[in-house]
């Protein structure tokens, strides 16, 4: 695959990523959510009460989302990262900045 193709195909993925990050961890935490409701409801004995299994799954969901909106997020740098490697290489200059 050619240089240029190969950093287009990267800016695309990062764009694409950048764009649906939010809904796409939103839709997996649900996701994941309803199953360890499920996979609870299954577990628990006949007369746990519903409220606190949903309680619990909307927690598990909360963490699990976090993680993984972290996850994504560092999958965004390290494309990001590349990205900027492969087009400017070596170091940025440092610039002097004088304030008054």
């Amino acid at each position: 695959m050619p240089r240029g193709t190969e950093l287009e195909v990267l800016a695309r993925r990062i764009a694409w990523l950048e764009r649906f990050r939010r809904p796409l961890a939103l839709l997996i935490a649900i996701a994941l959510s309803a199953f360890a409701i499920y996979r609870m409801n299954e577990g628990l004995p006949p007369d746990w009460p519903r409220a606190h299994m949903i309680m619990i799954g909307a927690c598990v969901g909360l963490v699990v989302w976090y993680g993984i909106e972290f996850a994504l997020g560092c999958l965004l740098a390290l494309w990001e990262t590349d990205h900027h490697m492969r087009t400017k290489p070596g170091l940025p200059l440092a610039r002097v900045v004088r304030r008054k």
